[in-house]
């Protein structure tokens, strides 16, 4: 699997990518038939990686304290006279690691990917 750049619009895609460059396929309207129900055509869009709306709610609930605190670790470490600077530094590398690491899982649990969608079925597979 090699990365090759579009002569017409610049764009970087995979060589798999069935019918050349994403980016000028939907441009020129080609279409791409649906291999499981033979009927409708393909087209591309952003799909969500888990579509269950508990596990969406888990990445919003991962996402905003980590956001908070990140905010919370950079204003203790400039605001806070009366610990030591080592103390202020390692708690707030420590905040700072635990809000980095809930802010990655939260922002996977919500992250859309692009795909090929059928019209006609709602069948998906991912762009390559």
């Amino acid at each position: 699997m090699a990365i090759i750049q579009c002569e017409k619009c610049g764009k970087k895609y995979s060589d798999n990518a069935p019918g050349g460059c994403p980016n000028c396929i939907n441009a020129a309207g080609i279409d791409i038939t649906c291999p499981l129900c033979k009927a409708g055509k393909m087209h591309q869009t952003a799909a969500q990686l888990f579509t269950d709306p508990f596990v969406r709610f888990c990445g919003v609930v991962f996402v905003l304290p980590a956001l908070i605190g990140v905010f919370s670790a950079f204003s203790y470490l400039f605001n806070a006279e009366t610990v030591s600077l080592s103390m202020r530094v390692n708690i707030f590398a420590g905040m700072f690691a635990l809000s980095m690491v809930s802010g990655v899982f939260g922002w996977l649990l919500l992250s859309k990917r692009t795909v090929w969608k059928c019209e006609n079925c709602g069948h998906y597979k991912p762009r390559q």
